[in-house]
C-alpha cells in the first residue's frame, strides 16, 4: 500500500488551513510564476473526486489522505501527454515559489518539502 510519510501529511493537514485562507493570493502568485499557457492551465485544472470537482490546491490535500489503491483525485482534462512532464516541473517550482510567499515565516523548509512530496504523489498519480 502507498502513502506518504506520516510527517508529511500531518504537516500539510496542519498547514491546509492556511493555504486554504490564502488560496486565491497562492493562485495569483503562481499564476505569475509559469512560464507557459500550458501551465497555467493546469493550474485552473479541475480534479474529480468522489462525485465533486476540486482545485489543485485541495485535489493536493486530499491527495494525502488516500492511500494505494484509493481513487486519488484526476484531472477532468487531461494534460497532453508532450511535455507533461515539465509541465509539472514547472508547476511544482511555481507553488513552492507561491506558498512562500503567501504563507511568510509559516513557509519553513519542512513545510515547502511537505507540500511538494504531496504534489508530486497527486501528479505521480494522473494519468497523462
Amino acid at each position: 500500500m502507498q502513502t506518504l510519510p506520516i510527517e508529511t501529511i500531518a504537516i500539510v493537514e496542519a498547514t491546509a488551513p492556511d493555504v486554504k485562507a490564502n488560496a486565491a493570493a497562492i493562485t495569483f502568485r503562481m499564476w505569475h510564476h509559469l512560464p507557459s499557457e500550458g501551465a497555467r492551465r493546469l493550474l485552473f485544472a479541475e480534479f474529480a473526486l468522489d462525485g465533486r470537482v476540486v482545485g489543485l490546491l485541495e485535489a493536493i490535500v486530499v491527495t494525502t489522505r488516500r492511500k494505494w489503491p484509493d481513487a486519488l483525485p484526476r484531472l477532468l482534462t487531461p494534460v497532453e501527454a508532450k511535455g507533461s512532464s515539465s509541465i509539472y516541473s514547472t508547476i511544482e517550482t511555481a507553488l513552492m515559489l507561491a506558498l512562500a510567499e503567501a504563507l511568510g515565516k509559516m513557509a519553513t523548509n519542512s513545510v515547502l518539502n511537505a507540500w511538494k512530496q504531496a504534489f508530486r504523489f497527486l501528479t505521480e498519480g494522473l494519468t497523462v
